[in-house]
């Protein structure tokens, strides 16, 4: 549905001694990238034509057309911006906005409804603009990370959407993050699942060669002892033959374990005894 506030402002002028009554029209919304036309009346009082002046953003328009029908130029504006149209007419007539959807009025956006399952996100949205965008973020140890975007439907009434996560064992916690296209930001409420999945167990346990090996698949990060992350993926084999060896911390599921790799122990070398003919 095009929403579009029409102001009808009646507002008396004095003009040398004389008073006679005026008309305004007001039009607010948002530029998406076509041009405002109205039909232009003829006004039977001073006849002439029922406009008589046209304001763009209080900005006064010059060399209005004197004719049945005006097209207003918006292409100086960028697209979905702010858009306000003031038009003054006799009081006789009325001026009619042939197309109002050119500047339809945008709503404000807002998060209608957020529900998180064992394996989605589901929300719905209103107001949103073209081009928008979701990411789904969720809380980790370092803090709020990225798992997914989205592109939004740009529908002004409700828009719906499901996307598949992946939860850890236990509390997992969620929120989307919605960008329009100039920008601005619209954050959700946080949501909570707690999932009944099993703890990982990983093997070996502190003392690994090249491998470790999950008891399902995950996301993992790796960080040496100066906590600088070197290794990330997802998954239930991790090599790690391309480390040095030493003292590393793995993250898995929020939750942190520390391993030593390894150094081979030396072969020793089998010297090979002389028989008597090489003595």
């Amino acid at each position: 549905m095009i929403l579009l506030r029409i102001f009808l402002l009646w507002s008396t002028v004095i003009m040398t001694g004389a008073a006679a009554s005026a008309g305004e029209i007001i039009i607010k919304g948002t530029y998406l990238g076509k041009n405002l036309f109205v039909r232009n009346p003829f006004s039977t009082q001073n006849t002439s034509f029922c406009i008589t002046d046209i304001y763009l953003n209080n900005a006064r328009l010059p060399n209005l057309p004197r004719s049945s029908a005006i097209q207003i130029d918006l292409s100086e504006f960028a697209l979905y911006a702010d858009i306000e149209i003031r038009i003054l007419h006799n009081d006789d007539c009325l001026p009619i906005i042939i197309n109002p959807e050119a500047i339809q009025q945008m709503k404000e956006f807002g998060f209608l409804f957020l529900q998180i399952d064992d394996n989605s996100i589901n929300w719905i949205t209103a107001g949103e603009m073209p081009q928008g965008m979701f990411l789904i973020e969720k809380m980790k140890l370092e803090g709020w990370e990225m798992e997914d975007s989205v592109k939004g439907k740009g529908e002004m009434d409700n828009n719906q959407y499901s996307v598949e996560v992946r939860h850890y064992s236990g509390d997992n916690l969620f929120r989307l993050i919605y960008i329009d296209v100039n920008g601005r930001e619209t954050l959700s409420e946080e949501m909570n699942f707690y999932s009944l999945l099993p703890p990982i167990s990983i093997d070996p346990g502190e003392k690994v060669d090249n491998w470790i090996s999950l008891s399902r698949e995950t996301d993992y990060q790796i960080f040496n002892e100066e906590d600088e992350l070197i290794m990330k993926g997802f998954g239930d084999e991790i090599n790690v033959s391309s480390l040095p060896y030493g003292n590393f911390e793995i993250i898995i599921e929020n939750e942190p374990f520390g391993f030593y790799r390894l150094k081979p122990e030396p072969i020793p070398r089998i010297r090979r005894k002389k028989n008597k003919e090489e003595k």
